[in-house]
């Protein structure tokens, strides 16, 4: 965890799936066209590319994904969605542990092992365009960077607006100018005047 908080969730998340997919595509190149025993250095070399794959595991996806859906879910519904994370984690877990066997033995060993490197690929391609960086950042640039709507959206600011158009939000009415003075004082008035009213009286 101290790891995580200084170097962030997604250099690990990411270096550790490219680990993967080596070391599935280091296993699949093993295996082929191999009959049932393989020769000690291919062992070697299988052993060695199970090594990098348990490795990358337990620095990438193994912990980074259970610190992930933790912080990238809105507080309204973080223990629901979190939840539904990890059901789906370990329904992955053990589809993948009922499958393997069975993939073996209608593809084959290599054709297995890079059909998983297929799906980590897959997978990488997407944490590298939709996971976001969690570390050190709030709950409202989390979801900006997530496309989602923010739990409490800001408000709508209405800019100055044109002139001369009263009556809506945001756009004062026009004030009278100085030609519209001189207008008004030129014009004639609409009433009697005051000197043919002294006059009359």
């Amino acid at each position: 965890m101290l790891v995580l908080d200084r170097i962030g969730r997604r250099p690990p998340l990411l270096a550790g799936t490219v680990g993967m997919v080596v070391g599935l595509v280091a296993l699949g190149a093993v295996f082929l066209g191999q009959p049932e025993s393989i020769s000690p250095p291919r062992a070697v070399i299988a052993i060695v590319a199970l090594c990098v794959y348990i490795a990358s595991f337990a620095i990438g996806l193994g912990p980074v994904f259970w610190l992930l859906i933790a912080e990238i879910y809105p507080p309204r519904m973080r223990g629901a969605a979190a939840s539904a994370a990890g059901i789906a984690n370990w329904l992955a877990n053990f589809v993948v542990a009922i499958s393997f066997l069975t993939m073996i033995s209608a593809l084959g060993r290599s054709a297995t092992f890079w059909s998983y490197a297929g799906i980590a690929v897959v997978s990488l391609l997407f944490m590298w365009a939709r996971v976001p960086e969690t570390r050190a950042r709030s709950l409202s640039e989390i979801e900006t960077d997530l496309r989602m709507a923010p739990s409490e959206p800001p408000r709508r600011r209405r800019g100055p607006g044109r002139p001369g158009r009263p009556g809506r939000p945001g756009r004062p009415a026009r004030q009278p100018g100085l030609s519209w003075a001189v207008a008004r004082m030129a014009a004639p008035p609409s009433g009697p005047s005051p000197a043919r009213h002294s006059l009359r009286s």
